[in-house]
């Protein structure tokens, strides 16, 4: 009886380090998964990061200069003879009407001139809401910026009364059509990081229909063809075209001003991603150690069911094997799951597609 119930609660003992010992590899898994994917996010992060103004400018279709010919005094140019240049691919012209805006005098709103502009050019990711009605006289879209600033809100209603062609654009009571404008989405688009102040962008209908009875400046948005002269061809042909001296800015070289922020948040994420993985590094090393040596507590019983030393060190690497499978699983699911975090600051506010993604370059190897 004694020799039975000492067997017994041998096979207890056994059982119960088993299980302790399975414990402490999945604990083990989980460890070294968690800690990879949160560095293989702030990776992918740092990624996105270094390529939200380009993928802005893509889901866009932004601009590469904006010609300002109402500050050399054009307020309406022949925009279909620029057009005609060869290093130029698409003129996108839009309007600053002048008027009244919520009761306060001398103010400006943007409208598209012949539809192009905000559609086929500079084409805004909506965040809240939707687009306008490209017919509807009334409705308008704010874009982020201006909305955080003034507090606007989708479904609000602003008055606007423009002035008319004959008057003063900043002179007297507005004398031209009243129209409340309709807030129906907030945008984003590469032009609210590019300059200060944002706008208030009216459909294309509000030009439709009042057009001839507001006092109109016309600009316009320029994309550049391949291989034409670029912007100094440009330069040329517009202070011939539209009026010697026009202004123009290069939305290109403006840009780096945004890129030198998200290239300093870009490093700090490169940063952050090698400092989890050499602390995980660090973890996850010392508790794998742990582990793989426990083998040695039984090498004396191995050793007389016949092991050799490489046996038992190829027996301390398969138990691991399922381990390493878990750990891949769960780093790959926490990197999934984090993207949702990253990118962070001024990359997070350019980013027109914030949330769960999957970078398989970073991800899979």
């Amino acid at each position: 009886m004694a020799l039975a119930g000492g067997t017994g609660a041998a096979g207890v003992w056994a059982r119960a380090d088993v299980g302790s010992r399975w414990r402490s590899l999945v604990a083990l898994a989980l460890l070294a998964g968690i800690t990879a994917g949160v560095a293989l996010a702030a990776l992918a992060g740092a990624r996105r990061t270094d390529a939200a103004l380009d993928r802005l400018r893509e889901a866009t279709d932004a601009a590469d200069a904006v010609v300002f010919a109402s500050q050399a005094g054009n307020f309406h140019p022949d925009w279909p003879a620029l057009e005609a240049r060869p290093e130029i691919a698409d003129v996108a012209p839009w309007a600053l009407i002048f008027g009244d805006l919520d009761d306060e005098p001398g103010q400006v709103i943007f409208a598209p001139v012949d539809g192009r502009w905000g559609d086929e050019v500079n084409r805004s990711v909506v965040t809240d809401g939707r687009m306008y009605d490209p017919e509807a006289f009334d409705e308008a879209v704010v874009d982020e910026g201006a909305a955080r600033e003034e507090g606007v809100e989708v479904g609000d209603v602003i008055p606007f009364h423009a002035y008319t062609p004959d008057q003063e654009f900043d002179g007297g009571a507005a004398q031209g059509p009243q129209v409340d404008l309709r807030v129906v989405g907030l945008t984003r688009n590469v032009g609210q990081f590019l300059f200060t102040g944002g706008i208030l962008m009216a459909s294309p209908g509000l030009m439709d229909r009042y057009g001839d009875e507001m006092a109109v400046a016309e600009n316009a948005d320029v994309t550049l063809a391949p291989g034409g002269g670029g912007i100094d061809a440009l330069r040329t042909d517009v202070n011939e075209l539209v009026a010697p001296g026009t202004p123009i800015l290069d939305l290109n070289a403006v840009s780096r001003r945004v890129d030198t922020t998200t290239s300093v948040e870009h490093t700090a994420l490169l940063l952050l991603a090698a400092v989890v993985a050499v602390a995980g590094l660090v973890l996850v090393g010392q508790a794998l150690g742990r582990s793989a040596s426990v083998i040695g507590d039984d090498a004396p019983a191995l050793r007389a069911m016949g092991f050799t030393r490489a046996s038992m060190g190829a027996a301390a690497v398969m138990s691991h094997a399922g381990v390493a499978v878990l750990a891949a699983l769960v780093a790959g699911v926490t990197a999934v799951v984090a993207s949702q975090w990253f990118p962070v600051g001024l990359a997070r506010r350019i980013d027109p597609d914030v949330g769960v993604h999957v970078d398989w370059l970073v991800v899979v190897p």
